[in-house]
């Protein structure tokens, strides 16, 4: 079957990990299957509307490279269709209007939770009669317009695509209400009128939607419209096991994007958050064209997943190390264009030797700061525990002096590896006595990349400055 799904966010705030993980899912659904992914924005909420937050939902889905099919809906654009819509709804007295005011709503939900009752609409304007609602807009009063639920109690069921089979009685429902005293139609109502008119025959969504799945097969059965498949996700959880927020860390997706995550890890890492690629695979690196070609609802998982950030820094390790020393080196550039004023081919043979000790874009900018600026450090920290004073000036010194005599151009990392090796069997030293204080002159710290390394990578004019500049500090 060819899904036909679409991501409907509303924009209140930035587009956040329960989001987008809905988003990627609907997408693969279709692509997997030969259908098509829309884009809804569902700007109804004018209360909450938050305009920037529009953009952000494109930008975030333009990152991740999840690109809608056809044209883009805004809501706010179909208000003059719901209404219409609704007016067939009381034309059938399917719906009615409601002028109850606030003050009487909210007595009755005090009287019925005194008398221990389920705090649901009593129908007061339901029985309404022509001439007294004519009297009640004729004095202008404000109404709402409510769904009427079937009178005769029974039970809704549907086949979930990730729960099985789900009943919820009507008996629990209340005449909700599907046009607000603006004009502007309540989520329920613009929601299914939309997913009617895009022909989605898959709508997946968070299990917090469940509630709501029997008032939209109502309204589907009131249209006479058939209903889509649901298929309702668990929650996103944090290590906690309590529902992601903000004290877990960042939800909104373009932070991370601001902290040097990559889009293919973000994506790796959040289609595994409830879902895995069944037949008792193990894998768990997967391009987006790979998920788009095995990727099954079914094998959407019951359970909730739980957002840890270790394993997305884990994750996204693994993609910067997959990519070349050269592709990495733009995505820096890319992500810091500071690092535009650096000579290329320096930067890549700094890229290519502190590529695995990278989790993210941003770790690279502090972890290379020592090849930019000349380091300090201590006496102490040149000398090796395993070696002396006198050893290590007498190791620096022929370091310096073979260095200063051979091709640097013909150089590789390998050989300045040998080099230094014969050094130390030439002068009877130790390892310890030759690699450790080149390595800490030329980087000033104890954890770095070797020796050869570095001087691959600075160089000959700058890996004899530093070492000259190592040898005097060690005379005074």
């Amino acid at each position: 079957m060819k899904y036909i799904t679409r991501f409907a966010p509303s924009p209140t705030g930035k587009a956040h990990v329960g989001n987008i993980r809905t988003a990627l899912f609907d997408y693969l659904a279709s692509r997997s299957s030969g259908g098509q992914f829309n884009l809804r924005i569902e700007d109804t909420d004018r209360e909450r509307f938050v305009p920037e937050a529009i953009d952000y939902i494109h930008k975030t889905l333009a990152w991740l490279g999840l690109k809608p099919d056809g044209e883009v809906i805004y809501q706010s654009d179909r208000i003059n269709l719901y209404q219409k819509r609704v007016n067939e709804l009381v034309g059938k007295n399917l719906a009615y209007k409601c002028f109850c005011s606030h003050e009487r709503l909210e007595k009755l939900k005090k009287d019925q939770k005194q008398a221990k009752k389920a705090p649901v609409y009593d129908r007061h304007c339901l029985n309404l009669t022509k001439e007294e609602i004519s009297q009640k807009q004729r004095s202008k009063n404000s109404f709402v317009i409510r769904f009427r639920i079937p009178d005769k109690p029974k039970e809704i069921t549907w086949d979930d695509k990730i729960r099985d089979k789900v009943t919820i009685a009507t008996e629990t429902l209340e005449d909700f209400i599907i046009l607000k005293s603006d004009g502007w139609p309540t989520y329920n109502l613009a929601n299914v009128i939309d997913d009617h008119e895009q022909k989605i025959n898959l709508a997946i969504r968070g299990e917090e939607f469940i509630p709501s799945t029997p008032k939209h097969i109502l309204l589907y059965q009131a249209f006479g419209w058939p209903s889509p498949e649901f298929a309702h996700m668990p929650l996103t959880l944090g290590k906690d096991k309590t529902k992601l927020s903000k004290r877990h860390g960042d939800t909104a997706i373009l932070n991370y994007k601001d902290k040097g995550y990559l889009a293919e890890a973000m994506i790796n890492f959040l289609v595994l958050l409830g879902w895995n690629p069944g037949g008792g695979s193990t894998e768990e690196i997967f391009s987006l064209k790979e998920l788009e070609k095995i990727f099954r609802v079914e094998n959407i998982n019951k359970a909730a997943a739980v957002f840890n950030l270790e394993r997305l820094d884990w994750m996204n390790g693994i993609y910067i190390r997959k990519l070349s020393a050269r592709e990495l080196t733009d995505r820096i550039i890319k992500f810091n264009p500071k690092f535009n004023k650096v000579r290329k081919e320096f930067l890549e043979r700094i890229v290519a030797v502190e590529q695995t000790r990278l989790k993210t874009l941003a770790d690279f900018a502090e972890i290379s700061d020592f090849y930019f600026n000349l380091p300090k450090y201590s006496k102490n920290t040149l000398i090796f525990k395993k070696s002396s004073l006198t050893a290590t000036k007498i190791g620096l010194e022929a370091s310096y002096g073979a260095l200063k005599n051979i091709n640097w151009a013909k150089f590789k990392v390998e050989d300045f590896d040998k080099l230094l090796a014969r050094v130390v069997a030439e002068n009877k030293l130790n390892n310890a006595d030759i690699f450790w204080p080149v390595r800490v002159a030329l980087s000033g710290k104890e954890k770095s990349p070797s020796p050869a390394e570095l001087l691959w990578v600075f160089g000959q004019e700058e890996s004899l400055k530093r070492l000259e500049f190592t040898l005097k500090n060690l005379k005074n």
